[in-house]
């Protein structure tokens, strides 16, 4: 094993929090663009993390688009931290910090 790569269960839950920021951090910017154009934005902020936010969401965009973004973002997320595509089985922590 090369040195920073996960070897503990520290380290691997680590990484997971990382990707759990990661997906909240896209998720979010990609609700922002989504619900833009629909003036929805402040109103999604005000009721972001709740039921009533979630409702929001699928009642602007419709279950299968909400479910698509949902997807497309997970999809993102393992691209960019390269878990679970088989591409860097032992990942990094540090890789994760430089995502932006």
């Amino acid at each position: 094993m090369n040195a920073g790569e996960t070897a503990t269960a520290t380290d691997a839950l680590e990484v997971l929090c990382l990707a759990n920021e990661l997906y909240e951090s896209e998720l979010l910017n990609r609700l922002i663009v989504e619900l833009a154009p629909y003036g929805t934005v402040e109103e999604y902020a005000e009721k972001r993390g709740t039921d009533e936010g979630a409702d929001l969401i699928v009642e602007v965009l419709g279950k299968d688009r909400a479910l698509r973004i949902l997807q497309d973002v997970a999809n993102e997320v393992k691209r960019q931290s390269k878990v679970g595509t088989g591409e860097n089985d032992k990942v990094r922590a540090s890789d994760l910090l430089d995502l932006e």
